[in-house]
């Protein structure tokens, strides 16, 4: 048996140009149906689906208002709260005024004993102390001290180191009235560096620079009462 191809090669041409004309459009048409139902599942979840959603938050959160509004002292409650969160930052803020002792253990030599000490923050930032001393050389050496006083603060790795008293201020000093506490009784006011008690400084230590101190004091000899006894007069305010 004989078999003859009587279809010409324009015809096969075309009917394949049709078979792939039909698949494209029957994909298309197939991608068009999965958009549109993307497109509606889509549409379906942001107006229903999502809508739920807030509603069910919103009625959780107004039955949460409720119960917390039933409850009693809720504003203390709340205003505890408010301050607990402000403490961390007050902490920072806060003075610790507890290292002025451990200053005062470097700073007073032996022969010198105090009996007031003041210490103020709003008025200039002044310590005023109110003591005794043997003499007026001890009452001098108490004085240098202060004026030669570092402070050390920092971690271990950076130490910074400053002159934390700016004034030393012998505001009175002469003998004692008082015949239980022989020697000089004095009044003396010291300008701080406020960062000596700053809660930021950290591992704050005073030190005392081994120097001779100098002569704040002379001692002239009273002429007018024929006594050989001589009195020792301040020469002034020590800044």
């Amino acid at each position: 048996m004989i078999q003859l191809n009587l279809l010409p090669d324009v015809k096969k041409e075309y009917l394949k140009s049709q078979r792939m004309k039909r698949n494209i459009i029957t994909l298309s048409i197939l991608a068009s149906i999965v958009a549109g139902a993307l497109v509606l599942l889509l549409a379906l979840y942001v107006h229903g689906a999502q809508r739920l959603a807030r509603n069910q938050l919103q009625n959780d959160i107004n039955k949460s208002s409720t119960e917390l509004s039933g409850l009693s002292d809720i504003n203390k409650i709340l205003t505890v709260q408010d301050a607990l969160a402000t403490l961390p930052s007050l902490h920072q803020q806060k003075y610790i005024n507890s290292h002025l002792f451990d200053y005062l253990k470097v700073l007073v030599p032996n022969d010198v004993s105090l009996t007031k000490v003041d210490l103020a923050h709003t008025a200039g930032n002044t310590i005023k102390i109110n003591g005794f001393s043997t003499d007026y050389k001890s009452l001098n050496v108490f004085v240098d001290t202060f004026k030669n006083a570092q402070l050390a603060y920092g971690s271990a790795d950076h130490r910074t180191t400053i002159s934390p008293f700016k004034d030393v201020t012998i505001n009175s000093a002469g003998k004692s009235s008082d015949p239980q506490k022989p020697g000089i009784e004095f009044i003396v006011t010291v300008k701080f560096d406020p960062l000596i008690f700053d809660a930021k400084s950290e591992n704050p230590v005073m030190q005392v620079p081994a120097v001779t101190t100098g002569q704040g004091f002379i001692k002239t000899n009273n002429l007018f009462n024929g006594s050989a006894e001589s009195s020792t007069q301040p020469q002034g305010s020590a800044k």
